[in-house]
Parts: C-alpha cells; structure tokens; sequence
C-alpha cells in the first residue's frame, strides 16, 4: 500500500531561523507517522515569486483576457495621437507565441482540462505536480506586516494555477476544485504580536484568506489547522516544546483521519 504524501513547505530566508526549525520538525514527525514527506525550501532552492508574463496570460478566462486587451490598448496608443488607428498585427500568431516562449526561457505544460495550454518557467511544473499529489499539506512561514511573507504569496500565485489547484467552470469567473486529494492543511506561523491583537484586533487575516479565498475554491473538503505561536520573539525553551508537541499531534491526528473533513 502507497503511503500517502506530505510536502512541507517553508518560506524563510535565514536557514537558522525558527521557522527552519518548525519545517524541520514537522517532516520529521510525518515520517514517524507514516508520510512519504518532502521539504520543499523555497527560499534556498531559488524559488522566483514573480509571476511570469507567460504564466498570467495562461491563466485564461475573462480576467486574464481582459488584462491581455488592457495591455494590447495600452502598447497600440502608445506614442499615437488621438484617433490615429493601431498598427495592424502582422505576421502567425503561434510563430509570435512560440518566439515569446523561446525568448524568456517558457515550457507549456497541458492541464487536466481539455485543451488547456498552461506556461510556466522551467522547473514550475514538477512544484505543481507535488502539490497536485500532497494529501497533507504543512506549510511554515513567518508573520511579518500582518501578512504572508512575498515568497509564500508568489508560490500560491505560480503553483496553485489553473489545471492544478483550480479548473475553470462555466461562466464568468467559474472554478471547480482541483485538490481532490488535500484533506488536511497545516499552517505553522510565528509572530510578534500577542494573541489578542491577532484575533481581536486583526481578526487573523491569514488565515481568512486562506481558507476562504484559497481553499474554499481549490480543497473545499480539507481542513485547515492553524498553528500560531505569538510573541515569537520572547520564546522560552519550554513554550517551544510545547508547540512542537502540538505540531506532532495535529500530523498524528491528520493521519489518522480517513476521510477528508469540512475545515476547522
């Protein structure tokens, strides 16, 4: 029997940090649980956050059609005067792709939708391939301005795209799930500020958007554990050991959980 599949995710730039020690936990105890686990660096592989041209235009629907126009308006006026026609396009549209494709180093990869065409930069397709297979996802991040970190943020924008994380569904804006094996995601985030700033005051907005702007639409069926450990910065010895212990129990309690869940 395959064992399922855990990735863990850490964005930190300093390999010493608390995070790197959190990441480094959790892939230890899902492998004492019995995951087939990964660790996924971003920071010391290299990951680039910027979306690619090439990417965005992939994404496809209205929107994207609509930024492609936009920015076809804006380089056809361009140093014209008012009323003066665009140039006419000229020369194959796949030639032009293809050349565009060449020039900035793209692959095209095909969704799991019919005739979808997907671009990404070498290397992106295999990161959406693991997320595609994860079954419990840990993702270990710092809390800075209240906000994900710029390298967490773009590995959502490039890896949860169409044909992996989403598909698109009939009408303006439609989506259909694509995390079908997701059941459970752990989110394990040092901050500074006390708890009750995080929850009263800023209502945790991390966590809001991710599970109602990003799960709901991708992984509708798995929950979400946040794991928060405030006033990071004044930590004892033994509040560290106690959320590692609560690390360990939240991986233990994932696996033992047959069936994908509603969220917490």
């Amino acid at each position: 029997m395959t064992a399922p599949r855990c990735l863990v995710v850490l964005a930190h730039p300093l390999p010493d940090s608390l995070c790197a020690r959190l990441a480094g936990h959790a892939l230890e105890a899902a492998r004492r649980a019995g995951y087939d686990a990964t660790l996924r660096d971003l920071h010391a592989e290299g990951f680039d956050p910027r979306m690619t041209a090439a990417e965005r235009r992939g994404y496809g629907g209205a929107q994207a059609g609509s930024d492609v126009r936009s920015e076809a308006r804006s380089k056809a006026g361009a140093g014209t005067q008012p009323g003066t026609p665009a140039p006419a396009a000229t020369g194959n549209k796949a030639a032009t792709d293809a050349q565009a494709m060449a020039r900035t180093g793209t692959e095209t990869e095909t969704g799991t939708e019919t005739g979808t065409q997907i671009t990404a930069a070498p290397g992106i397709a295999p990161l959406r391939q693991e997320l595609a297979a994860a079954d419990l996802l840990v993702l270990v991040f710092p809390t800075w301005w209240a906000g994900f970190p710029a390298l967490l943020k773009g590995w959502f924008d490039r890896i949860w795209a169409p044909g992996t994380a989403f598909h698109h569904g009939p009408g303006p804006g439609g989506m259909v799930a694509g995390l079908t094996r997701l059941s459970t995601l752990i989110a394990i985030t040092p901050l500074g500020m006390p708890g009750w700033i995080d929850r009263l005051v800023l209502w945790r907005p991390q966590r809001r958007a991710l599970r109602l702007g990003i799960l709901r639409a991708t992984a509708p069926r798995a929950r979400l554990r946040w794991l928060t450990l405030h006033e990071a910065q004044t930590l004892a010895p033994t509040r560290l050991s106690r959320f590692e212990r609560r690390i360990t129990a939240e991986i233990a309690r994932a696996r033992s959980r047959s069936a994908p869940g509603t969220g917490d």
